[in-house]
């Protein structure tokens, strides 16, 4: 059985997957991560609804056990939403970006996700 690990939005205020499709682009630009995508599926306005990204930190073919998966979604989507009994607001999350199993990956997966949410603090308080 694998780990995974959620991005979380507050539902309704989530970043569109496209924009993280890009942020995630530039990240491993800027990191020195390989990067592949595949699955892209969208919507009838053509709006990028779901993708399956790649990202390690060796080439992917010296070290598949390397690469993490993710799943980046478009909200909404089915089965995407989340709430917690421990969370008195009640609030719904939207899980937008999911990764596969990180096992042994964690220092890659803790670079990836800082990566992410500064990148998202950034275009949000400039």
């Amino acid at each position: 059985m694998g780990i995974s690990s959620l991005l979380l939005f507050k539902r309704g205020d989530s970043a569109p997957a496209n924009d993280l499709l890009r942020d995630l682009k530039k990240i491993c630009i800027e990191e020195n991560l390989f990067f592949d995508s595949d699955e892209e599926t969208y919507d009838s306005e053509g709006t990028l609804k779901y993708t399956r990204v790649y990202i390690s930190d060796l080439p992917f073919r010296e070290n598949y056990s390397r690469t993490l998966c993710f799943s980046v979604y478009d909200e909404p989507y089915e089965y995407q939403f989340v709430s917690f009994e421990w969370d008195d607001t009640k609030n719904e999350y939207f899980k937008a970006v999911v990764s596969d199993d990180f096992n042994d990956n964690e220092g890659l997966l803790l670079r990836i996700s800082h990566a992410i949410l500064r990148s998202i603090r950034q275009q949000k308080y400039g």
